[in-house]
């Protein structure tokens, strides 16, 4: 009995208590390549988390062109580098790959010019295909975009660039690109983009009504015509470049609202400089068309009714592509300082709450106005108008 409760005492004793657990069998080390593939993906969504987030607090001055900010972007144009990298790819006119819209945003059915929906004749013995669906070209980025369609860039090649253009397509098969140098530019010709159809179907070969053209020389000496009609990048396309260049931390860095001060008080010292200035020949009255180009590449088509009184005053409305109708107030014209080309000032104040403070001049020869713009969001730009097409 004393043995007993000697034993049950050494028990109790903190140096010899124990715990009984179920066995475990050993955790099998990891290997490596495991390891370092699951610390991959997790670095990789947090990535997309972090770049999600930083869209969605910088994507309100993106997702508001001219000066709108509708851009995040707008245009898509690529750079004229010569570098086989950053060349600029055309392509023959032979369909595309994706289906395109037949119809503008009324619904009704867009003009039939035919983009060649089969191949050439040359290849047409020994390869047969089923028709491609035609491009349809828009007036602006936007409106592609919208439409599923393709829209012609403000920056057609130049002559001497050099350009890759993507080869034929026959069945399953793809020809290779092939390098060439461009010798000639078209573009798109308003009276076509502004038809009541909304756009306008690529025919086969260019006609008279140009078409977003380019003509090229290949490497061999030969030469052709290709398409720049481009496809409308997505939103996040568009957004994501400029987060990667610092367009998060300008957010925090840049006094907001601070170039609009100035574009403001730089206004209101024009006015007080051409209240002074000669009105002996006022500018054209009437409709003007004409496109932008925006600092957030929300670049798009413009239309604008101007009243240019003989005694200096500018009064008007107009209507861009994305951002919509506006009200030309503020405005003067005059001669500075004897030049012949009158210098045209005012503010477009839109209905979706911004405005917009455009500098420019009048060519009396041309009939053009060539200007300059900044937006109370930020966006900045320049812009050309011609007279409404008489056709219209």
């Amino acid at each position: 009995m004393l043995a007993r409760r000697l034993l049950c005492l050494a028990l109790l004793h903190p140096a010899y208590t124990f715990l009984l657990v179920p066995h475990t069998p050993p955790r099998p080390m990891q290997p490596r390549a495991a390891v370092s593939a699951s610390l991959g993906d997790d670095l990789h969504a947090a990535g997309v988390a972090a770049l999600a987030s930083v869209v969605l607090m910088v994507a309100p001055s993106a997702a508001y062109a001219k000066g709108g900010g509708h851009g995040g972007g707008h245009s898509s144009h690529s750079s004229s580098h010569h570098s086989s990298s950053s060349r600029r790819t055309l392509h023959p006119y032979n369909g595309p790959s994706r289906p395109a819209s037949r119809k503008s945003s009324r619904g009704s059915s867009s003009s039939s010019r035919l983009l060649n929906s089969g191949y050439t004749s040359r290849h047409s013995s020994s390869v047969s295909s089923s028709p491609q669906p035609p491009v349809v070209l828009y007036p602006d980025e936007g409106q592609a975009r919208r439409e599923n369609g393709y829209f012609c860039p403000a920056n057609l090649p130049k002559p001497g660039e050099k350009v890759d253009v993507a080869g034929d397509v026959f069945g399953d098969m793809v020809l290779p690109k092939r390098t060439a140098t461009v010798i000639s530019s078209h573009p798109a010709s308003q009276a076509s983009l502004y038809g009541a159809g909304g756009g306008e179907t690529l025919q086969p070969v260019p006609g008279f009504e140009s078409d977003c053209s380019v003509t090229v020389q290949f490497d061999d000496g030969t030469t052709g015509t290709v398409s720049a009609a481009e496809q409308p990048k997505s939103i996040i396309e568009k957004v994501a470049p400029a987060l990667l260049l610092g367009t998060y931390a300008a957010t925090f860095f840049i006094p907001e609202g601070s170039s609009w001060e100035s574009a403001e008080s730089r206004h209101e010292e024009l006015l007080r400089e051409l209240e002074l200035a000669s009105t002996d020949e006022p500018p054209s009255s009437g409709e003007y068309w004409g496109s932008s180009e925006e600092s957030d590449e929300g670049h798009q088509a413009v239309r604008a009714t101007i009243n240019f009184r003989s005694d200096g005053p500018v009064t008007g409305r107009g209507k861009d592509g994305v951002d919509g109708a506006y009200r030309i107030t503020r405005g003067r014209w005059g001669a500075l300082d004897g030049s012949t080309k009158p210098t045209v000032a005012w503010i477009e104040e839109y209905d979706e709450g911004f405005r917009v403070a455009v500098e420019g001049r009048y060519d009396v020869r041309a009939g053009k106005i060539k200007a300059r713009f900044v937006s109370s969001r930020g966006v900045s730009g320049s812009f050309e108008l011609a007279p409404k097409p008489s056709v219209f």
